[in-house]
């Protein structure tokens, strides 16, 4: 069960930063996979600011863009 997710999770990252990255994109917004983070995800020679906003049930998280920065807020 949990190494299954977890495969599935980084199997739809990869996905996701490989098309923005082949779409000349320099960020992938995702949200609902229940894992809030920022991170910089690496594809050959090019890399991509992968965000995801977790979910507001389980882990009151959100997202937000101002003056330039990305910022991750969520609930313990």
């Amino acid at each position: 069960g949990v190494k299954r997710a977890v495969k599935w999770i980084n199997d739809f990252e990869q996905t996701a930063t490989a098309l923005a990255i082949d779409q000349h994109y320099h960020v992938v917004v995702c949200g609902h996979i229940h894992q809030p983070q920022i991170k910089i995800l690496s594809h050959e020679r090019e890399s991509i600011l992968y965000l995801n906003s977790g979910d507001w049930v389980e882990n009151c998280s959100s997202l937000e863009y101002n003056h330039g920065e990305w910022k991750l807020h969520f609930e313990p």
